[in-house]
This record gives structure tokens, C-alpha cells and sequence, in this order.
């Protein structure tokens, strides 16, 4: 599959930040999580996820299932499964 250099960079840039990278590496070895089981598996308080998800999610890297009160996200775009799988 052949990407334009835009697609390219923003693709990159969605996962750029360091939690976002952190994010996508837990979620491309689960089906799914939610927000409070990434947010112990990283350490990270729960509105940094929670942002930084949303920020995924914008760029649909990740879809999200509401179950009662708890959201849990997938990871669903495969070129970044990929990527993650490189590094």
C-alpha cells in the first residue's frame, strides 16, 4: 500500500508523543482495554491517558466500545500495528 508523504508524516506524528507510543505498544498486544487497566499497566494518571486516547482516537487510530461506565479502546489502524511491531 502506497502512502503520500502527508499520510506518512501525520501517521508518525499520531504516535510521536511518547504516552501515545506507550498507549499503542499496550493496546497492539490486547484485544481491547480500558482506561483503568492501561492506566495501571502504565503508571500514568488517569486524565493523561484519557487525553491522550482522545487524541487516538481523533485520528482513528483506536475505536472505543462503552460497557455500563467503563470505555475500553482497540487498536484498529494495522499501519500502526506494524510500526510497533518494527520497533
Amino acid at each position: 500500500m502506497s502512502m503520500d508523504h502527508d499520510a506518512c508524516a501525520n501517521l508518525l506524528k499520531s504516535i510521536s508523543h511518547p504516552i501515545r507510543l506507550s498507549l499503542v505498544k499496550v493496546l497492539s498486544d490486547c484485544e481491547e482495554m480500558s482506561v483503568g487497566s492501561i492506566q495501571k499497566v502504565l503508571d500514568l494518571p488517569q486524565s493523561t491517558v484519557s487525553q491522550q486516547l482522545m487524541k487516538l482516537k481523533q485520528v482513528n487510530a483506536v475505536s472505543t466500545r462503552r460497557e455500563g461506565t467503563r470505555i475500553y479502546y482497540k487498536l484498529i489502524d494495522h499501519r500502526i500495528k506494524q510500526i510497533i511491531e518494527i520497533l
